[in-house]
């Protein structure tokens, strides 16, 4: 297990330090949509993962939850922030815009447990799930500032 998360923050790290110029040239919104798309298909198909997939510790599922949106509040973040730029505003976002990227991602995180509820195929809604993405969220709206100060370093 130990091996699994060293490998994803090594990966982490590796993005920021090397991609630098990928995340500031890629088409507008490509990383908003492709998490997206990405939590739609976690959280929304019956059996998503591999029936030889592990099984984790007990509540895993939460983190895995706050993991995903937080990169659903990073990514529109990077995604507004390079909009900006290419706008020739600065990089900084507005409390505004801050407001309605925690707006939107907290709502998603509302839908999703309501669709899993009406859908009706083998997924429940959890509001524990709900209380995970918000946390996601939240903990997302702090280390923003930090990933886009390793994004625009030279």
């Amino acid at each position: 297990m130990e091996i699994i998360y060293y490998s994803l923050f090594s990966r982490i790290v590796v993005f920021f330090i090397f991609m630098r110029k990928l995340v500031l040239k890629t088409p507008p919104y490509l990383y908003s949509i492709t998490v997206t798309v990405l939590i739609l298909y976690l959280t929304l198909v019956p059996n998503p993962l591999p029936d030889d997939t592990p099984a984790m510790f007990p509540h895993a599922d939460k983190i895995v939850h706050a993991v995903m949106f937080w990169a659903f509040y990073t990514s529109f973040a990077i995604d507004r922030m390079r909009q900006q730029i290419k706008d020739g505003l600065s990089s900084r976002l507005s409390r505004k815009w801050l407001a309605t990227i925690m707006t939107t991602t907290i709502t998603f995180g509302l839908a999703i447990e309501i669709a899993q509820f009406a859908m009706g195929l083998g997924r429940g809604c959890d509001m524990l799930d709900f209380v995970a993405d918000v946390v996601g969220a939240v903990v997302a709206s702090y280390t923003f500032r930090p990933i886009r100060h390793s994004i625009l370093r030279r």
